[in-house]
């Protein structure tokens, strides 16, 4: 796969085509991703570059799976559009707005974190409860795939489960309510609200698949690059759907940097 820092040339004719936009999940791309997921912190330059670009582009937007307060008090943006739950909550005038067919399945997802409190006697195994979805980690225990296996072997047991949608991301577990909405929901949604003839989608797991396939529809005179960010954890189906790569969140600090000097030009 082709690395986006040595495709710069292409990367300028794409930006030149404004109003440009660009959106990006949290970890793993702008973050590190490190053992204890809920310290995971913005890299200072990241945060710093996209403070600049923010004030130079039509739309910075940030799509995660963790709750979409949790987005906005990372990411300390102001005029940056987050968005948590893979898509599914927007943080708007000051408080956060579930999509109302995700709301339906909260009580089914309270109960199956009911059931799942018996994982927290395992080691190095976390449950990340956001409400609307959930997450569990076991990047800590000392015995991963033998976490993983106990894991997926529970929520085969489940009575709630089967109700939900259940995925593998990278040393987790997400579980999300069963809707039509993914994290490409919202980027064909920004696309249209901005204007948007040109974009970025920086991703890093399984789950920001429908994101790589929304930014690249070209539709309305819009175009758009998905790009991997990309470790030795990184599922090989995530590299095939990018367009191009970057080697971890170092490039992504070099991708930045670049961004800003040109849009300064």
């Amino acid at each position: 796969m082709a690395r986006i820092l040595d495709n710069l040339v292409v990367l300028e004719k794409l930006i030149a085509r404004t109003p440009f936009g660009f959106i990006t999940d949290i970890d793993g791309t702008i973050s590190p991703t490190i053992p204890n997921i809920l310290n995971a912190q913005i890299i200072d330059n990241n945060r710093m570059n996209l403070t600049i670009l923010q004030k130079k582009i039509a739309l910075l937007a940030f799509i995660s799976g963790r709750d979409a307060q949790d987005v906005r008090n990372r990411v300390a943006i102001d005029g940056a559009v987050c968005i948590g739950h893979y898509g599914m909550e927007y943080w708007q005038e000051n408080h956060a707005e579930l999509h109302p067919d995700a709301q339906s399945h909260v009580p089914t997802m309270n109960k199956l974190v009911k059931e799942l409190e018996q994982l927290k006697s395992f080691e190095g195994v976390q449950i990340q409860d956001k409400g609307a979805s959930v997450s569990i980690h076991y990047r800590m225990s000392p015995q991963p795939e033998i976490a993983k296996e106990t894991i997926w072997k529970l929520l085969g047991k489940s009575r709630y489960a089967p109700k939900l949608h259940v995925f593998q991301e990278k040393r987790s577990i997400g579980i999300l309510p069963r809707v039509e909405i993914n994290k490409g929901t919202p980027i064909i949604d920004l696309i249209k609200k901005y204007n948007l003839h040109s974009g970025l989608f920086l991703g890093d797991d399984t789950a920001d698949i429908p994101a790589f396939h929304a930014i690249r529809k070209n539709e309305q005179d819009f175009h758009g690059f998905a790009i991997a960010v990309v470790n030795e954890e990184t599922p090989p189906v995530v590299i095939t759907e990018a367009d191009f790569i970057l080697d971890g969140v170092k490039e992504t600090e070099i991708l930045l940097k670049w961004l800003v000097e040109k849009l300064s030009d």
